[in-house]
């Protein structure tokens, strides 16, 4: 079946009903929501505390050489941490280890060597704010990630 548009070709000098316009340009920002009453933070009426859960992560690129990095954990309760790791092509006995820098000898986890292919580490143990964290990788890749929550 043979349809028909209405367009006309470029240079062709017929009148198009779609004439070109600019497009608009889009902001992005972020607006906080009530989770009470689904309103923005401006427009609420509620008396409850705002929370937010803001995504962190410490990314540490240990495949070429021993690389490590550390962060201290915010926000108002305590996180659960999960570890990802990814060890390099050919990486012999590839090592992964989470500690306490404060304590200076508590070790959150330890892995030597890292299994092959990607792995991910979910039941580390929960971690206090003020914690400084260090992320140490040999041979290897490695993501540690939590959520901070902030209350206002």
């Amino acid at each position: 079946m043979h349809h028909q548009h209405y367009c006309a070709p470029a240079g062709s000098g017929e009148m198009s009903p779609w004439q070109p316009y600019p497009m608009p340009v889009a902001y992005c920002y972020y607006i906080p929501w009530c989770s009470a009453c689904g309103q923005p933070v401006s427009s609420c009426c509620c008396d409850e505390d705002l929370a937010f859960d803001v995504p962190q992560e410490l990314t540490v690129d240990g495949s070429v050489a021993a690389a490590k990095a550390e962060a201290v954990v915010g926000g108002s309760d305590d996180i659960e941490p999960v570890l990802e790791m990814l060890p390099a092509p050919g990486a012999v006995n590839p090592e992964v280890t989470l500690e306490d820098v404060d304590t200076a000898v508590t070790t959150l986890f330890h892995v030597v060597p890292i299994p092959a292919g990607y792995t991910v580490k979910e039941d580390l143990a929960e971690v206090s704010p003020g914690t400084r964290l260090r992320l140490t990788a040999n041979g290897c890749f490695a993501r540690l990630r939590w959520c901070e929550r902030i209350e206002y």
